[in-house]
């Protein structure tokens, strides 16, 4: 037992110096004293929680692009459907290029207005296809109110800028032929309402023919109310504006046949286009705000 405590007593002496030393230095380091101290002191880490996965959302519906691959075929259908009625009842001399005359013929009446029908047709076509285009190119939630009546001002604007363009061509550009024959007034008003019904009627055909292709269905009854929208509304601008409905010349020698009636002016084929487009776009808009004001879906 003294051996033990004769031992313990001679390891203190030789431990004693260092701890002495030590208590020195940390005396003389206070920084040292308060980092020991900040350990001391640490926050016990929380228990691990287990983080919540979010559950996977749904992909976003893909937007519909700005023109419509239903809105292109539509307007070939109605420029087809003015193409394939002038050569059907008028023949190759209802086209431009002036390729049916002879050096110094006329150009008849019937084959004057047909022509100017293609022009008319073609540049609303353009027009509704650039107004589609920028407006839902540049609406946050396109509707299709909103891409009818775009389209409908677009092609008011595109057959009043063909007119500017090719007013320094004449009032039926590239017609051919030495000149043109006197338009009787009946047979340029009546014009319209062969160039509403034959692009309405080609519409018609290319939406079904659409639908066929991709399985895609419209509703045959607002489709059709469209269709007679516009086609009551070129008539009523006839009535009210030129107080007759017209003779449509849908024949060979129908100009003739209108003769001794009142001569339209010769600048009146560029505005009886601007007319007639526009007459049936406030027609067909009419038809579709009456119809699908009971029809949310068609808003």
């Amino acid at each position: 037992m003294r051996l033990a405590l004769t031992s313990l007593f001679a390891a203190f002496v030789a431990v004693a110096p260092g701890l002495a030393r030590g208590a020195q230095v940390a005396a003389g380091h206070p920084a040292l004293l308060k980092t020991v101290s900040m350990v001391d002191h640490l926050p016990m880490a929380a228990p691990a929680v287990d983080t919540p996965v979010p559950a996977p959302t749904a992909p976003a519906a893909p937007r519909e692009p700005a023109l419509s691959t239903r809105s292109i075929v539509i307007g070939l259908g109605a420029v087809a459907g003015v193409v394939a009625f002038n050569a059907i009842a008028l023949g190759p001399g209802a086209f431009p290029g002036g390729l049916a005359y002879a050096a110094g013929a006329t150009v008849p009446a019937e084959m004057a207005v047909a022509i100017n029908r293609i022009y008319a047709v073609g540049s609303g076509v353009a027009g509704g296809w650039f107004g589609e285009y920028y407006y839902a190119l540049h609406a946050q939630e396109p509707t299709l109110s909103g891409r009818l009546a775009s389209a409908g001002a677009g092609a008011v604007v595109g057959v009043v800028a063909f007119g500017l363009l090719a007013g320094p061509y004449g009032p039926v550009p590239f017609a051919g032929g030495a000149g043109l024959e006197a338009l009787p007034s009946p047979t340029m008003v009546g014009s319209r309402l062969i160039a509403v019904t034959t692009a309405g009627l080609g519409a018609l055909a290319a939406t079904w023919m659409h639908d066929d292709y991709t399985g895609e269905h419209v509703d045959p009854a607002y489709a059709l109310s469209l269709f007679g929208g516009a086609l009551l509304g070129v008539a009523a601008g006839n009535l009210l504006f030129a107080g007759e409905l017209g003779v449509p010349p849908y024949y060979v020698g129908a100009g003739m046949a209108s003769a001794g009636s009142e001569i339209a002016a010769s600048t009146a084929s560029a505005a009886s286009r601007a007319f007639a487009v526009t007459t049936g776009v406030a027609g067909a808009l009419a038809a579709h705000w009456l119809y699908s004001a009971d029809v949310p879906s068609l808003h």
